[in-house]
This record gives C-alpha cells, sequence and structure tokens, in this order.
C-alpha cells in the first residue's frame, strides 16, 4: 500500500557520510508506527568545506501479505 504521506527530516555532519546517516536515521525514527517498511524517495547533501547538512525523503510503506 502507498500513501502520499512524506517523511523529510535533516542531518550535520563533518561528512557527506556522517550527515546522510544522520538525516536517514531520523527519517526512520519519524516513520509512523502503522508503517512496516520505507521508500527512499530523495537525498540532498549540502556543504562545501564546513559542516553538511543533508535532508532525506522518505515514503512510508506497509507491505501486506
Amino acid at each position: 500500500m502507498r500513501t502520499e504521506n512524506f517523511c523529510t527530516r535533516r542531518g550535520l555532519g563533518i561528512s557527506r557520510q556522517s550527515a546522510t546517516g544522520r538525516a536517514l536515521t531520523r527519517a526512520l525514527n519519524g516513520v509512523a508506527r502503522g508503517f512496516n517498511a520505507a521508500e527512499l524517495y530523495s537525498v540532498q547533501v549540502i556543504g562545501d568545506f564546513g559542516p553538511y547538512v543533508a535532508t532525506v525523503t522518505l515514503q512510508p510503506r506497509q507491505i501486506q501479505r
């Protein structure tokens, strides 16, 4: 089942990987309890020579048997 509710979260880090990991963790924790899966919709990372800011958007899913 697919919904139109997106979960977008940001993460801050000293590298692209750490910022993306933090944003992804926060987004997964933000998915409502009624869903058992999430599809990665987009990842954007901003920052050049300072702290990086990553924005991750997930789309919650309900996989039925």
